[in-house]
């Protein structure tokens, strides 16, 4: 099937592409690569240069588009020579609403054969955003079982009660910012379009990179921040199911969205490099097939884009830095047995500048909570490949269009370029 071929030969494109950007150590090559395929081989680049070939292959539908085509310049030839004849106004609302309701059922039968063609697409889409988040659950830290803590230590249910404290904040921000942004530029709040994207830019991590748990602090630290990233991955759950229930479609990037916490720290990441595949393979295969369909310059809404792009940066680190200050979360330090274990023996750690300190010594000031809230809330927002998940499902199960789609892939993109400097300035604080 060409159209098939055509998709497998995109997602080897992709991963090629963010191969050489990886081996050149340009920065968010995993998501970047993959947008440069799509876009070059999307109605943008190919699309223009070989219209008619890309049109056939990628969109179906060519006998049914002409059809249309050709009825609507008949009409349109009718329009300019009833300029010539004088016709009474009924006759000439007669004539347009003849024309409409001939040409209605023909777009209906073109919308219908394209939605047909792209099965190959959405299916091919879905599975590799699914295979994405379900190694990136994977790629998780495995659990293990620590002692009870000690009597002067807070209890499990209370790390719990402050991780989902965090992630609460760490989703509220970004999604009621998008919310209030959509707002703004006219579309309704409890749109499906725009709790997708709100859920895309709210969702929490996957897991941490082994740079950001180093960054996030002790054991407790990595810990309860990969609890709260779960938690706000369960809030933008909640919005995707709204907004299938509205849209009555798209059902299934709940479960894309899910998955990974299902998955979280199985041993099966012991034995496959899953975190190797999920980077070099999935992620850039997913940002090309999410935009091959869609037009950069004509679709994008490009004012959105940008808001977009700081809310899925500044509103989530500002998420959350508000929720490591105000949720009794202690940012100063650690919180479970392991650590004072650690702390018992004598242990040394070391912190984001390289220096050596004792696991029990932690700056308790109110600048040093500032400091180590700020720093960790920039380790959290690893979050370009769960919000690219988002977008791909969301695009192929028709939740949002095809100009959103490209908006949430820059904006992944843009936090996948900006990570290595986001990660220099939180070593240096």
């Amino acid at each position: 099937m060409p159209f098939l071929g055509s998709l497998i030969l995109v997602a080897a494109a992709a991963t090629a592409i963010a191969l050489i950007l990886r081996r050149l150590g340009l920065p968010g090559a995993r998501v970047v690569g993959g947008l440069v395929v799509g876009i070059a081989l999307g109605p943008t680049v190919l699309g223009r240069i070989a219209p008619e070939p890309w049109t056939r292959i990628m969109m179906g539908g060519t006998e049914l588009r002409e059809a249309v085509r050709q009825t609507e310049r008949e009409h349109a030839a009718w329009r300019f020579a009833a300029g010539a004849v004088p016709l009474s106004i009924d006759d000439m609302e007669l004539e347009a609403e003849r024309h409409r309701l001939e040409v209605l059922p023909m777009k209906q039968a073109l919308r219908d054969a394209e939605d047909q063609h792209a099965r190959p697409w959405v299916i091919l889409t879905v599975l590799t955003a699914v295979g994405a988040a379900a190694c990136g659950g994977m790629a998780g830290r495995p659990r293990r079982k620590v002692p009870p803590p000690d009597a002067d230590r807070p209890s499990e249910r209370t790390g719990f009660a402050d991780a989902a404290a965090v992630g609460a904040w760490a989703a509220a921000i970004p999604i009621l910012g998008t919310i209030l942004t959509f707002t703004l530029l006219g579309y309704a709040a409890l749109d499906p379009t725009t709790l997708v994207a709100a859920a895309a830019v709210g969702i929490g991590a996957w897991t941490l990179d082994p740079i950001d748990l180093r960054l996030a602090g002790g054991r407790s630290a990595q810990t309860e921040m990969l609890r709260a990233g779960k938690v706000a991955t369960l809030v933008a759950a909640g919005l995707i199911l709204v907004a299938a229930w509205r849209g009555q479609t798209g059902w299934g990037v709940v479960g894309v969205v899910l998955l990974p916490i299902a998955l979280s720290g199985t041993e099966f990441a012991r034995r496959w490099p899953v975190r190797q595949i999920r980077d070099l393979i999935l992620l850039p295969s997913l940002a090309a097939l999410t935009v091959v369909r869609s037009e950069l310059l004509l679709e994008t809404p490009w004012l959105l884009t940008v808001l977009l792009i700081v809310l899925a940066g500044d509103g989530r680190w500002l998420g959350w830095f508000l929720g490591l200050i105000f949720s009794g979360l202690e940012p100063g330090g650690g919180s479970d047995a392991t650590d004072a274990t650690d702390a018992a023996a004598g242990k040394k750690t070391m912190n984001p500048m390289g220096a050596t300190r004792a696991a029990s010594e932690y700056d308790t000031t109110p600048g040093g909570v500032l400091q180590t809230s700020l720093r960790r809330s920039l380790a959290a927002i690893d979050t370009a490949g769960p919000q690219l998940a988002v977008a791909g499902a969301g695009v192929a199960l028709g939740l949002i269009g095809p100009g959103l789609a490209m908006s949430l892939a820059l904006a992944a993109a843009m936090l996948e370029i900006t990570a290595p400097f986001r990660r220099r300035f939180a070593r240096s604080l």
